[in-house]
């Protein structure tokens, strides 16, 4: 589904306040036999093949999180559309606690690398984002192991700082 920026946080604002007109009632039994249930306690189904350049995920919580299938990259066609992929998630996650860290990878699979300050924060993100809908694409939420994260982090900051 392609959104225009306007469209996307007009959607971001009717998902955040439960706006029910999102969702309609299906019109013919094809229909009916065609829609998935909803609010299942099922996480959604994840292509476990494809994990982060972070590694796999962290079997416990931790501050950090990977956000897949936020996007498809060759569907974007705005010129910032990464960042405003980033704000939407920046303004959607510090409802649960300060966001330290927001990292959108381009040429994945929709990925999208969040570090918070505290692990409440990011169990806070984990249990709302994990299966919830942005863009008409599923989101699942992984917990990452800090020490990748911050060891990338500190990565960057070296070649930025080192190529001045």
């Amino acid at each position: 589904m392609k959104l225009s920026p306007q469209a996307r946080s007009a959607l971001m604002a009717r998902l955040a306040r439960g706006d029910p007109t999102l969702v309609s009632a299906p019109k013919t039994t094809q229909d009916v036999q065609n829609t998935e249930p909803r609010n299942t306690n099922k996480p959604p189904a994840v292509d476990n093949s494809s994990q982060g350049v972070l590694g796999p995920s962290s079997p416990i919580p931790t501050p950090c999180l990977l956000l897949k299938n936020m996007f498809d990259p060759e569907s974007e066609e705005s010129p910032d559309w990464d960042k405003e992929i980033e704000e939407d998630v920046r303004e959607e996650c510090s409802k649960f606690g300060e966001v330290v860290h927001i990292q959108l990878d381009k040429r994945s699979k929709g990925f999208v690398y969040l570090k918070f300050s505290e692990v409440n924060a990011a169990t806070k993100a984990q249990a709302v984002l994990h299966g919830r809908w942005f863009a008409g694409r599923q989101i699942s939420a992984e917990y990452q192991v800090r020490k990748h994260l911050d060891d990338v982090l500190l990565q960057a900051w070296w070649d930025t700082f080192s190529s001045y």
